[in-house]
């Protein structure tokens, strides 16, 4: 009896000792008898909660880690290092967070670096980190299994060891003459001016040419695509390489056989680079020198003598491009414009009839029109354009009253023209695009379509559920409604391209889609795929309808649909938003959203708020 009283005493003191363990070990650990957590392997802290593992340079570690934790792990990085680089690439479903900070362990509020792992694989790279241990923390927003790596480079260490091409200095490549690219694996060819050379270029990729200019003259590349599902496109830049985003001068369009001009080019080097939408072969040529004495052919508005334009009475302009006086109502005006060149004209109708401005090209090329109230238009600051590649367009603008309208046509391609301006009670724009009718110059657009021209569709958007799949095309217009109730504050709305950066333009309006020119915010970035504006609402006593509007912009990489995600979420006054800490707060109601669209999944956004940190939740108080 006495041996089970003992056994029994023993289990029960065995069991007061466990207790007084920090946590209970967190389930990672043994407690001792002296009341001190023994951790597993990984796992340390008083109550060995906290994981962590040293990894190494060059090493790779597989894990798993879950809902709302955190793993972290320690690497120590040598005197002189050039760059730390900590690799994460998920291998299942879920959402994982990466962050680095030197000589703690980092926190969502704590970190010197941060990727919110939009992607399978992201990364965070330190330029010359402080010799010691850096801490990368792994935080599972959602669970998932992974793999993460760290790479630390010393001494000089180039991207692909400089191809061969080039010397390492530090951490970047010196090029050899005819090679370019951060890693000098792109060959740059001599164009010689008349001289043509047969290339092919790869999807995606690029190849490189350069020319130099003596003396300031006329510019012409000419490409010939050879393969008839191709598709090629040109940038041109002077002393540098081009690219998709930096470029003087570039070619787009979607035609097999084009040519760029440039005139009155200046002297230097420049850089040509033939950028592969689709696989193709090609002939590229260049002629440069005392091609045409006169700038712009004079606009076919003057005459040309020696090198200076000798212009028509009525024509200004140092290539005749500018007409004086204004417009004389359905009178025809000829013009000429060469690629990236400009003719302008002004008319004043004084009518509440809407203005119609008329356009015929004669010679193929593609003629874009722009128009503005006031002064010139440019490509980034009109009221109304057509940018199509039709070969007869008008735009119409709608009462025009007593102002006076000036109107600027561009040479997309170089093209010889025709243009009329005259009035109109009854012409619509684009005729309603056959989705409404014309009544007395306004478009009533049917139901499902909007714009100006009825030409854009009308979508509902759903409160706080994302719309996926939908596409817009460059200068076009998807539109959505939205309907904010009486009690609504703040509405949130956020685009996220698919596929891009930067190739869409995101508009709000009360009461009826924006445009261009009429709206109440925009976000029109071009170095983000997301897009976001939030603001706050007005529904009472006024119309309760929003409108959003995607646009495809003018500067988009590629003519073809834009995919995207949008989502629009409006936040009660019942939330009492007036009374909440917003420089604590909603810094992660942002982070929130932003979650939403970059793994479409809404219901990430109450996820998100419900793992706000509690110090900078929102706290309840009284409002007066």
């Amino acid at each position: 009896m006495n041996r089970i009283f003992v056994a029994a005493l023993l289990l029960a003191l065995a069991a007061l000792a466990a207790a007084d363990c920090p946590g209970g070990c967190s389930n990672h650990g043994n407690c001792a008898s002296s009341g001190v957590c023994q951790c597993n392997t990984y796992y340390t802290g008083t109550d060995c909660s906290i994981y962590e593992r040293t990894v190494s340079n060059g090493q790779t570690v597989s894990n798993s880690v879950a809902n709302h934790e955190w793993q972290f792990y320690a690497i120590t990085v040598p005197t002189g290092a050039d760059e730390l680089t900590v690799h994460v690439h998920q291998k299942t479903p879920g959402d994982a967070d990466l962050y680095l900070k030197q000589g703690s362990y980092p926190r969502r509020d704590s970190y010197d670096q941060v990727d919110l792992g939009r992607g399978d694989d992201f990364e965070l790279s330190q330029i010359s980190p402080e010799q010691g241990v850096w801490y990368a923390g792994v935080y599972g927003f959602f669970g998932c299994d992974y793999d993460i790596s760290v790479t630390i480079q010393s001494g000089d260490h180039c991207p692909n060891d400089c191809s061969g091409h080039g010397r390492c200095q530090g951490l970047e490549c010196t090029c050899n003459d005819g090679w370019v690219g951060e890693d000098c694996s792109s060959a740059v060819k001599h164009l010689v001016s008349q001289q043509s050379m047969s290339e092919s270029v790869a999807q995606a990729e690029w190849k490189y040419y350069y020319l130099d200019i003596t003396n300031e003259n006329e510019l012409r590349i000419i490409v010939n695509e050879t393969t008839e599902a191709g598709d090629s496109d040109i940038y041109v830049r002077k002393d540098s390489m081009p690219s998709l985003w930096e470029f003087d001068y570039r070619d787009s369009s979607i035609q097999h056989n084009y040519q760029l001009t440039v005139d009155g080019v200046s002297r230097g080097t420049y850089f040509v680079g033939i950028y592969g939408y689709r696989a193709t072969s090609y002939r590229i040529e260049a002629q440069y020198g005392a091609l045409e004495v006169c700038e712009n052919r004079c606009s076919d508005h003057g005459e040309c003598s020696g090198r200076v334009c000798s212009c028509m009475a009525g024509y200004s302009g140092e290539s005749c491009e500018n007409l004086d006086a204004a417009m004389t109502l359905d009178k025809w005006y000829p013009g000429f414009v060469r690629d990236n060149s400009w003719n302008y004209y002004h008319v004043a109708p004084a009518s509440a009839d809407n203005l119609v401005v008329s356009v015929r090209q004669q010679s193929g090329g593609d003629c874009d029109l722009y128009v503005k109230a006031g002064s010139p238009p440019s490509r980034f600051d009109y009221e109304a354009r057509d940018v199509s590649f039709d070969q007869e367009f008008e735009l119409v603008v709608e009462n025009p009253q007593d102002q006076t309208w000036y109107i600027g046509v561009f040479g997309y391609q170089q093209c010889q023209y025709q243009i009329r301006s005259h009035t109109s009670a009854s012409a619509c724009p684009n005729s309603c695009s056959h989705h409404g009718q014309c009544v007395s110059g306004r478009c009533d657009c049917q139901s499902g379509w909007a714009g100006i021209d009825c030409a854009a569709p009308l979508h509902h958007l759903s409160n706080g559920v994302p719309r996926t799949g939908d596409a817009v095309g460059m200068n076009h217009w998807q539109y959505y409604k939205f309907e904010v109730v009486q009690d609504s504050s703040y509405l949130t709305v956020e685009v996220l391209e698919t596929n891009t950066i930067g190739n869409i333009w995101l508009y709000v309006n009360q009461g009826a889609p924006p445009t261009l020119s009429d709206y109440t915010d925009s976000s029109t970035d071009m170095d983000t795929p997301n897009h976001a504006v939030y603001f706050r609402t007005n529904a009472a006593g006024q119309d309760a309808n929003y409108y959003v509007g995607v646009y495809g912009s003018p500067l988009a990489s590629s003519s073809s649909p834009i995919a995207y995600t949008v989502i629009g979420t409006r936040l009660n006054r019942a939330l009492s938003l007036d009374c909440l800490p917003f420089f604590s707060f909603f810094p992660f109601l942002f982070l929130a959203v932003d979650r939403v669209l970059a793994r479409f999944n809404v219901q990430r956004f109450f996820a998100a708020l419900a793992d706000t940190p509690s110090s900078l939740q929102p706290t309840r108080r009284l409002c007066k």
